[in-house]
């Protein structure tokens, strides 16, 4: 039972060990996911709000340069920041932007100079401290598209608005990198999850403790005759026949011991053998001889009482311990039983027969040993199919 227990709460702690192990890498893949809809729904607002603003047809000028992505997403994320509750942080910058409010920080300089050295790459995730605290910095790469050309591209082909204004960030080319959608997430956001996913562990484990303690209190507590069930079941697997389900001819060694301390005036044993059994098989095919005896084993357990010792003794012998009985008794008794066979039908694809028995009966008491009383009795057997089958011998001492 401590065993058992031991081995629980080892599964129980490395259980809890894996998950620990664990769980702060899922809390990040859900970051790492939340921040990819970020970034997909900020690309999404950028595009539209600059291919509709150059569809439109409206005029560029300082009125409506607000309506341009550079200011708008700017302005927009503004908004965010200060109205979701978990302070995240998403803008797009640049490391050589128009606007100076998109120039990017430290962190960000680095997510672009990494995208610059690695064009294959399209993400970015590093964790880092700064007085503020500790947050992870996620960003993607934006890279210049053909519609941008119209303000990034040759500055004498740019809106006037925009040449007029502007004196940097042109000779941009498709695929160039412009900068970066950052996103900043708080560390203390991903510790609140982390933190509520082991206090959630933490019960579940408790709940697991108090259920298995009381699965382990059930079991002990029945252990013992479960294990008496299970010696027993060996017991008849070894000494029960398979076919009949009638004791076989080993269970006769463990019933030696028990037959000398038992209480009895005398006993009878009886040996039955199914008349031209090898014919039936010969002819009908050995399912029809174990439908036989299978048939032949029900007979026997119903004419018999709960404690008489019925035995296939081999083949198609079977053998019948009997106590407190008296030789004339045991004579009506058996002979029932051999009328019952002579009178039963037995069918089987179609095919039916009947059988008969030859019976040998000796008689014992307390001072002889069962070996011999067995022993006479199969002599009597012998004697009843010498003399002509389907009748019942006694061995004569």
């Amino acid at each position: 039972m401590i065993a058992s227990i031991i081995v629980v709460i080892a599964i129980l702690m490395l259980k809890s060990y894996y998950y620990y192990q664990n769980i702060k890498s899922e809390i990040i893949l859900d970051a790492k996911r939340e921040a990819h809809l970020l970034q997909d729904y900020m690309m999404s607002v950028r595009e539209t709000f600059h291919k509709q603003f150059l569809s439109s047809g409206i005029e560029l000028n300082d009125s409506t340069l607000g309506f341009l992505p550079a200011h708008a997403t700017t302005l927009i994320s503004d908004k965010f920041q200060k109205k979701n509750d978990y302070n995240f942080y998403i803008r797009n910058v640049s490391d050589k932007p128009r606007n100076k409010i998109n120039m990017a920080d430290k962190e960000e300089m680095k997510a672009i100079k990494y995208f610059k050295n690695k064009p294959e790459k399209d993400e970015y995730f590093k964790k880092y401290t700064n007085e503020d605290g500790e947050f992870f910095q996620f960003a993607s790469p934006i890279y210049i598209k053909q519609y941008c050309l119209a303000c990034h591209g040759k500055r004498e082909n740019a809106l006037p608005t925009i040449r007029d204004r502007y004196d940097s960030a042109y000779d941009y080319k498709v695929g160039d990198i412009r900068g970066i959608v950052s996103i900043k997430i708080p560390n203390d956001d991903l510790d609140n999850r982390f933190y509520t996913y082991i206090k959630r562990e933490l019960i579940v484990t408790i709940i697991t403790f108090l259920l298995m303690g009381i699965v382990f209190f059930i079991i002990f507590r029945k252990m013992f005759f479960q294990i008496k069930n299970i010696e027993t079941s060996a017991i008849d697997y070894a000494t029960k026949d398979a076919l009949t389900n009638l004791y076989n001819r080993k269970f006769l060694t463990t019933l030696k011991d028990s037959h000398k301390t038992k209480q009895y005036d005398n006993f009878v044993v009886a040996f039955l053998d199914i008349d031209h059994f090898k014919s039936i098989n010969d002819t009908y095919g050995h399912d029809m001889g174990d439908k036989v005896l299978k048939e032949f084993a029900l007979i026997l357990q119903q004419q018999s009482r709960k404690e008489d010792i019925i035995c296939r003794y081999g083949g198609e012998e079977f053998l019948i311990i009997v106590y407190d009985i008296s030789l004339e008794t045991a004579l009506e008794k058996f002979n029932n039983i051999r009328i019952a066979v002579e009178n039963k039908k037995i069918v089987f694809n179609n095919n039916s027969i009947h059988i008969t028995i030859s019976i040998g009966l000796d008689i014992g008491n307390d001072k002889d040993s069962i070996e011999d009383i067995i022993s006479n009795a199969d002599t009597a057997l012998y004697k009843a199919k010498t003399n002509g089958r389907n009748r019942i011998e006694i061995f004569n001492k």
